[in-house]
């Protein structure tokens, strides 16, 4: 529509006409073009969270007016908006918008607040690692690949880019289950962990038990336990070979050395498998038989809080003589080395302190 304005001034000596029309000016002297500001284009941020997931699937290399990621200086955190791919192949396989338990604080339902996109994507369901046995029902108890990533939203830059496994090792067996009987670990402590390096130094971490400590051997971080390099205590998780639970009995020589109640009383935890190789007997009890061996225990070292690997060693491991008795948790433990070498025992005391 025109804009017509026209006004007059009376003098003496002249009439003067003005008159614009869209933007041109006219006068005694002519029309002139007048400048025009164009419209500002539109925002470069999606209308809901829902539109990040185009920086999952590649859609889109960033969103240029999203808010600027940055550790804030008042402590407040960076707030993420997380994407699932695979969880459920059944309903979606797109990206879907996935709400971890525990995250509250870091996530958010507004576009104008979000600064970080999560994207992770699970891998079919492993083989079952181990079934939890229920007066008879069982669950099985399976491992899961993901990859993820997360990324800036104004910026497209990646800033983490890891694939890793919700390892069923790691798991206990719940005390009651209920729904499926195929369960698998969950990618959620491993972003907890992830995300938490991300977030200011003021930042809480989500509240976790000492039990979140067994994935540290997995390489999950546990964002509340104890800093690094610190006076704490350790934690030992031992597994009987590469594909079973770990276990609550140790061979002998092996002995955890703190049992604290509070996860941020811990600093470290020593992971120690055990690889038998060469076989020395067989023992008989009833319907069930235990194989004896020889081997190596591999020991790693990692920090509770990162999940960094700080040292690695391996001791020998002897099969000593049939036992009289022998508690079977599962078809996996048939293979059994009894003791480790003594010199594990004053190897680990060194990185071993009693509880902050």
């Amino acid at each position: 529509m025109a804009l017509h304005t026209m006004s007059y001034m009376h003098s003496t000596s002249k009439l003067l006409v003005s008159i614009v029309i869209l933007g041109v000016s006219c006068g005694l002297g002519g029309c002139k073009k007048r400048y025009v500001a164009p419209a500002p284009p539109p925002t470069d941020r999606p209308g809901t969270t829902a539109g990040y997931s185009d920086l999952c699937s590649g859609a889109k290399r960033s969103f240029t007016d999203a808010k600027q990621y940055s550790k804030h200086a008042d402590g407040s955190p960076s707030k993420v908006v997380v994407f699932e791919k695979g969880i459920d192949d059944a309903k979606f396989d797109g990206w879907a918008q996935g709400h971890p338990t525990g995250m509250e604080s870091w996530t958010t339902y507004t576009p104008d607040n979000a600064e970080l996109t999560a994207c992770v994507e699970a891998k079919p369901m492993e083989k079952d690692a181990f079934t939890c046995s229920y007066y008879g029902a069982s669950v099985d108890i399976h491992s899961r690949d993901y990859h993820l990533r997360i990324i800036e939203n104004a910026t497209g830059q990646v800033l983490v880019d890891e694939k890793f496994t919700g390892d069923a090792r790691t798991w206990s067996c719940p005390a009651t289950v209920t729904g499926s009987k195929n369960w698998y670990v969950d990618y959620d402590k491993r972003l907890y962990g992830e995300l938490f390096a991300l977030q200011p130094a003021g930042t809480k971490p989500p509240k976790e038990t000492t039990s979140a400590l067994y994935a540290v051997c997995s390489g999950t971080p546990v964002p509340s336990a104890g800093k690094p390099g610190t006076t704490g205590a350790t934690k030992v998780v031992y597994f009987n070979d590469e594909a079973s639970s770990y276990s609550n009995r140790f061979p002998d020589g092996i002995e955890d050395a703190a049992d604290e109640k509070d996860v941020a009383s811990y600093t470290n935890v020593i992971c120690v498998t055990a690889k038998p190789e060469r076989k020395r007997q067989s023992c008989d009890f009833y319907d069930k038989t235990l194989e004896l061996y020889d081997g190596e225990f591999e020991v790693v070292v990692r920090e509770a809080r990162t999940a960094k690997v700080v040292e690695t060693k391996s001791f020998a491991g002897t099969a000593g003589y049939c036992p009289s008795s022998h508690r079977f948790g599962s078809a996996r433990t048939k293979k059994w080395m009894s003791a480790i070498d003594p010199s594990f025992k004053e190897w680990a005391a060194k990185r071993v302190s009693p509880g902050a």
